[in-house]
């Protein structure tokens, strides 16, 4: 399979996981709190119902262990942005692999251009 192939598979996975898990997200929200269904409340009362987001693995992980969904829908946006981190590194195992450097070098530009940005998001984080 050539490299093209095998980052293409990575990203399609990387989007149905997310995708999946942001929908069962969504399906538990309102299976838990039927009133969003029937009655258009305001962004500000909707907003109360649920002020605790999960911003740590951890606390994903529990609100998920919980059946809360705003914790899928958080893993499917992490699947979401690790997806490309994926894809770029099978690309630099393939071009290490067939020993093309110039592309090696682009793709661990790439890697250290999504590192330093979730490092700089991180640094921003409540």
């Amino acid at each position: 399979m050539n490299v093209q192939a095998s980052i293409c598979r990575v990203l399609r996975i990387g989007m149905v996981l997310s995708i999946s898990l942001i929908v069962l997200g969504i399906a538990i929200t309102y299976a838990r709190h039927p009133e969003f269904r029937s009655e258009s409340l305001p962004l500000k009362t909707v907003s109360k119902v649920a002020p605790v987001f999960p911003y740590t693995l951890a606390e994903t992980g529990i609100y998920m262990a919980n059946v809360r969904g705003r914790g899928f829908v958080v893993a499917g946006i992490l699947a979401l942005i690790c997806a490309p981190v994926a894809a770029t590194m099978v690309s630099i195992i393939a071009y290490a692999r067939q020993k093309d450097r110039p592309f090696l070098l682009i793709s661990c530009g790439i890697l250290i251009v999504l590192i330093v940005g979730f490092y700089i998001g991180h640094l921003h984080t409540p």
